[in-house]
């Protein structure tokens, strides 16, 4: 695969906002077949949260004993919408969805939030979807659509090419937040994207000029 650079504000901007780390240098991380680092990144990188939800470990001591988990069954839904995230953003998308009464299968690794999606009748697996167990769990290969609602693009960008990689006529939707993560996500594979700053203007350009139409004059075409 072609290498790809990860923008700073992609691995810094979590990890500042979450650790209160300060980073000295860009880091850039070459994507093929494994993640590879600069050096002294990886201490960096590992104490970012998606990484332990990643593995699937919960912060504990040190040689606690390892729970076996249960296999995860793959979904017998064929044509369906897999949504990343049931977060402020994928809720919104997830009831329109089912609104529409459209196949739909959401992952989500808050174990509170999965058990009320399950109450609801809505069929979810608990876990990271990054974790290449729980993908398989979601028959992304025989999915329609990936909507990648998680704001984290290091972790979107690790979905979004192992969709890819198994499935490549599937759809992917995803989000950004600059047009560093935009460039990003795509050389992974996403079709689609949505950057919220571009969209919060657009928002407020036609609440203040009019139409929709007004608004595509004043902001550039998303690359």
């Amino acid at each position: 695969m072609v290498p790809v650079d990860v923008p700073e504000s992609v691995i810094v901007a979590p990890v500042a906002r979450e650790r209160g780390l300060i980073v000295p240098e860009i880091l850039k991380v070459g994507a093929t077949a494994e993640v590879k680092l600069i050096a002294g990144t990886s201490a960096l990188l590992t104490a970012t949260p998606w990484l332990e939800r990643r593995e699937g470990k919960a912060a504990g001591a040190p040689g606690s004993p390892t729970v076996a988990k249960p296999e995860l069954l793959q979904t017998q839904l064929n044509g369906h919408v897999v949504l990343i995230g049931f977060g402020r953003v994928g809720s919104l998308v997830g009831e329109a969805l089912l609104a529409k009464e459209r196949p739909l299968l959401v992952i989500e690794d808050r174990p509170e939030v999965a058990a009320s999606l399950k109450a609801r009748g809505i069929e979810v697996i608990t876990g990271n979807a990054a974790a290449p167990a729980v993908a398989k769990s979601a028959n992304i290969g025989r999915a329609r659509w990936l909507v990648v609602a998680i704001p984290n693009a290091f972790e979107a960008g690790e979905i979004v090419e192992q969709a890819r990689a198994v499935n490549p006529t599937l759809e992917i939707v995803a989000r950004a937040h600059s047009d560093a993560e935009v460039d990003y996500l795509k050389g992974f594979g996403a079709d689609f994207i949505i950057m919220g700053e571009r969209e919060i203007a657009r928002g407020m350009i036609e609440h203040l000029l009019g139409p929709p139409a007004d608004a595509a004059a004043f902001i550039p075409p998303q690359p």
